[in-house]
């Protein structure tokens, strides 16, 4: 009986044994690579030879010194291992050689030892087993309670059932091992030999059978749980890989069609040879996509056509080297235009995966729009420049107008002989005519204020003709054919010069050689009008001879800096279209390539009531004369000269003075009492709103008239406040006398109210 239970015990430890190397076998391959687990099955492989170790132990007692060797090698072995896999499962990672050694000696010593002393007595003897189990138990009890500790914490950590199940099971048996040593350190009479005989030992035998079948199931229950959880999770981990996986494809997909669509050039470079290449670099390169996959592995100087005394390849790769980024300027040429393109490039060092060599990525911009906007702005600094030059220019000249036009009114008013006063006569008329084309260099300084006025505009285009002649030049014919009626219009009259001169000018540079400009003026069809415009409109029309207008070209011909020709800022064109809108006009343009163009401009017409109180307005001759007594200030003394014999003419008494500062010391001693001062805007010295805030203290209520050859909304900043009339220059005589007297009566009546 004892050897039956004995023989079925080690049979069932052999068939669990087998069937736990097989599972941890198993997951060790297909799911997890752990120390633990290899370590784990060496245990059972090792438990198995025991428990085959000992059957043929007890099968047979003739076996001799192999099987008493055996059993206790391997008795010791097993413990050993089981302590190496609570290590491993402590670690994390396979034990170190040190433990191995270390663990392995010890059990190969003690089996060495018991080996030794149990050699003198028989194998089925008392002592043979009290030497061989008593420090077998023991160490199997406490490896077990290691392997117990270790499951138990992994089961802890990763909240793993099956790890305390199978701690459980290995703390059972530790135990159990701890008992069945101290059980065999009490008897002194438990032996193979007449064990069918002893009710004891057989109760033993069935005890051990029992719990070691419990101790197994449950064991290998809790190692069956253990690795399906782990797999599960394993599974779960690899599902959340493969997503990353998928998303990490995605997102590389979506930056592979970010590279793609990128409008500037992107390429990679590894030795000097190119790698990849983008779309947006083939273009600018002159390649087809067809062509791509030839140019890799290919010198990126031929590629790109970089000249050989380019910095990009003296220096990018030195900067790379030391910085791992580099950015400067270079020049890539066009296959197929041979253009040399101006591109920016951006480099930066690419880290290299193993085995593969280092990469550049380069980033170009092309910059010939860049290049283009620049050279527009720089002529748009010039024309800026330019302007500013022309309306100082016109300020000047309108002081030197001032004086000859005023003058020239005086003489005409003294009694002349006929042929003088005729003399006389052309000499104001080319005066006016001056100050005419003073008004359009002001307008092309963009220094003149809107200031619409009624006036005739056949008589603005037949007071031109001279001035577009000369934009014409003596090779191209330019003809008028204007309206027999008046042509009233509500508008600036110098704007409206402007946009005339821009459309003649571009008419001109449409005429390569000889050619004909025709300027006509009429009233607009209604059919010519916007839908839904009823107002009466009058046109005037440019149509030259020219090379025309492409129908691309056309759509965008009044866009700003745009521009077909080599020379010139292209806002000609755009100019004349914001001045006609402003104008609440339309201007329109009929084109085709070879046969010329045709502008046509339509403006609003107005009342010709209108014309005829504008001009009753112009020879308005109220009653300017005076006595008062006047200062005026200029720091041209001509000028200031030409104020006093102008207002003396008409009975003033006028004080003139040069510089600010002793106008007002004349004052304040008493030299002069003013009942009006004329001072210029920009006069050098005490500024404007000072000089009439300073005045005022000492005479107060005193009225100012201001003078300048800059239009008034110029000058607005400088004029705010101090309360001043103000005329413009050049000016008529008997117009200063008008103001004057407007604001004298003005101060008269302001006074006498207070």
């Amino acid at each position: 009986m004892f050897l039956m239970l004995a023989q079925a015990s080690l049979a069932m430890q052999t068939a669990f044994s087998c069937l736990l190397v097989c599972l941890l076998e198993f997951y060790y391959r297909r799911v997890a690579r752990e120390a633990w687990l290899r370590w784990f099955a060496f245990s059972w492989v090792a438990q198995a030879a025991y428990a085959a170790s000992l059957w043929l132990a007890l099968d047979n007692h003739g076996r001799g010194l192999t099987v008493r060797a055996a059993a206790s090698l391997l008795g010791f072995i097993v413990p050993a291992t089981f302590a190496l896999t609570g290590i491993a499962l402590l670690r994390g990672r396979a034990p170190s050689r040190t433990w191995i050694a270390a663990l392995y000696l010890v059990g190969l010593a003690a089996a060495a030892i018991t080996f030794a002393a149990g050699l003198p007595y028989p194998i089925d003897g008392v002592e043979v087993l009290r030497i061989h189990n008593i420090p077998r138990y023991i160490c199997y009890g406490l490896a077990s309670l290691l392997a117990a500790a270790a499951f138990a914490r992994h089961g802890l950590q990763r909240r793993l059932a099956g790890s305390l199940v199978t701690a459980a099971a290995w703390a059972i048996f530790g135990l159990l091992n701890l008992v069945r040593g101290w059980q065999w350190i009490e008897s002194s009479t438990w032996a193979v030999r007449g064990a069918e005989n002893n009710p004891e030992l057989v109760r033993l035998a069935l005890i051990v059978f029992v719990t070691n079948s419990v101790v197994w199931i449950v064991m290998s229950i809790g190692v069956g749980l253990l690795l399906t959880e782990t797999a599960e999770r394993s599974e779960r981990r690899t599902r959340a890989a493969l997503r990353e996986l998928q998303e990490a494809q995605t997102e590389r997909g979506r930056l592979a069609q970010l590279v793609e669509q990128s409008r500037d050039a992107i390429l990679v470079v590894s030795e000097g040879q190119l790698r990849y290449l983008n779309g947006a670099a083939a273009n600018l390169l002159g390649y087809t996509a067809d062509q791509i996959p030839s140019l890799f592995m290919k010198p990126l100087g031929e590629v790109c056509g970089i000249a050989g005394q380019d910095p990009m390849r003296a220096r990018m790769d030195g900067s790379i080297a030391a910085a791992g980024v580099w950015e400067g300027q270079s020049e890539w040429r066009n296959r197929l235009t041979g253009e040399r393109i101006p591109v920016l490039v951006g480099a930066f060092a690419m880290g290299a995966r193993k085995g593969d060599t280092a990469s550049t990525g380069l980033i170009g911009r092309d910059l010939r729009e860049w290049v283009r906007l620049e050279e527009e702005l720089r002529q748009a600094q010039r024309q800026e420049a330019l302007g500013r030059m022309a309306g100082g220019i016109a300020h000047d000249f309108n002081n030197l107008l001032t004086v000859m036009m005023g003058y020239a009114s005086l003489a005409l008013e003294g009694g002349l002989s006929e042929p003088l006063r005729q003399n006389i006569g052309e000499i104001l008329a080319a005066a006016r005519r001056a100050a005419a084309i003073t008004d359009r260099l002001r307008a092309f300084g963009r220094r003149q204020t809107l200031r619409v006025e009624a006036f005739d505009l056949n008589a603005l285009v037949d007071l031109m003709r001279a001035t577009l002649d000369k934009l014409a030049e003596w090779n191209v014919e330019l003809s008028f054919d204007l309206c027999q009626t008046p042509l009233p219009v509500r508008a600036d009259a110098a704007q409206i010069e402007q946009v005339l001169m821009n459309l003649v000018l571009n008419a001109r540079q449409a005429i390569d050689g000889r050619g004909r400009i025709a300027v006509r003026t009429s009233r607009a069809n209604p059919k010519e009008a916007p839908a839904g415009d009823t107002r009466e409109l009058v046109k005037f029309e440019v149509e030259d001879s020219g090379s025309g207008i492409e129908s691309d070209v056309l759509e965008h011909i009044f866009d700003p800096y745009f521009t077909t020709r080599s020379t010139g800022t292209g806002l000609g064109l755009s100019m004349a279209y914001g001045i006609i809108h402003q104008s609440e006009g339309q201007i329109r343009v009929a084109s085709r390539p070879g046969r010329g163009s045709v502008f046509t401009v339509l403006l609003p017409a107005c009342d010709p009531a209108e014309l005829a109180g504008s001009a009753a307005d112009r020879a308005d001759t109220d009653e300017v004369e005076g006595s008062e007594a006047l200062m005026a200030l200029d720091d041209r003394p001509e000028v200031a000269a030409f104020v006093a014999a102008c207002l003396a003419h008409y009975g003033y008494r006028v004080t003139t003075y040069t510089d600010s500062e002793s106008a007002l010391a004349a004052v304040r001693e008493g030299a002069a009492a003013p009942q009006l001062v004329i001072r210029d805007v920009m006069m050098p010295g005490v500024p404007l709103r000072e000089f009439a805030a300073r005045m005022r203290v000492l005479r107060p209520g005193l009225p100012m008239v201001l003078m300048s050859g800059l239009p008034e909304a110029s000058l607005a900043p400088l004029i705010e406040g101090t309360g001043g009339y103000f005329i413009p220059k050049p000016f008529a005589p008997e117009q200063l006398a008008g103001l004057v007297r407007r604001a004298l009566d003005a101060g008269a009546i302001l006074a006498g109210r207070e």
